[in-house]
């Protein structure tokens, strides 16, 4: 079944399913949801279900260890933006009310990630994860102020993780460090 123009029944019961999911989200990324759905079906007739929003840890653990057992992709636990409230995963829905991943075309996901780009709603497609959206918008503040205001660690964030944590030491690491250990010792023979 292609995709298309929902009956009003399946319209109605897919909206209430989503708002469900864009009531899970911090407030910022509730807005920017809604409007990227609406959007995409009046401009489209692609109907995207919001099928999975907020995560809590546990969640997040669960789907990570069915991803290292070979299931779908998924990230480690505090690694991913459903965590923080900020992330949908979408399915798109063909007009008899299936899945309509196969029936999406290239073109067609090009054009429900222009919409969202017209939001400054990032995608997955660059990892594999053609469903996945997330807002990385922080509304004028810093990520900093975001996450103390929301009583977020700033360690526990994927932003953070990607370029704060500790990483295992490759070369460019080890040039670091030892580049580091010469500015302290050459600050200790400058006092001497």
């Amino acid at each position: 079944m292609p995709l298309g123009t929902l009956s009003p029944s399946l319209l109605a019961h897919y909206m209430a399913r989503n708002q469900e999911t864009i009531n899970e989200l911090d407030e910022a990324t509730k807005t920017k949801m809604q409007t990227f759905y609406i959007n995409v079906y009046n401009k489209y007739k692609i109907f995207l279900l919001l099928y999975e929003g907020y995560r809590t840890y546990n969640r997040q653990e669960e789907l990570y260890f069915i991803y290292v057992g070979g299931g779908s992709l998924a990230a480690p636990p505090t690694k991913s933006w459903h965590e923080y409230r900020r992330a949908v995963d979408v399915m798109p829905i063909n007009s008899d009310g299936s899945n309509g991943f196969n029936s999406m075309t290239t073109a067609d996901w090009q054009k429900v990630y222009n919409e969202a780009n017209l939001l400054g709603l990032s995608n997955g497609s660059g990892f594999g994860d053609s469903g996945h959206f997330w807002n990385p918008d922080y509304i004028g503040q810093t990520l900093e102020f975001y996450l103390q205001s929301n009583s977020i660690p700033y360690s526990n964030t994927p932003e953070w993780q990607q370029y704060h944590a500790p990483k295992t030491a490759g070369f460019g690491s080890w040039f670091f460090i030892a580049a580091a250990i010469g500015l302290f010792i050459s600050e200790d023979l400058r006092k001497n």
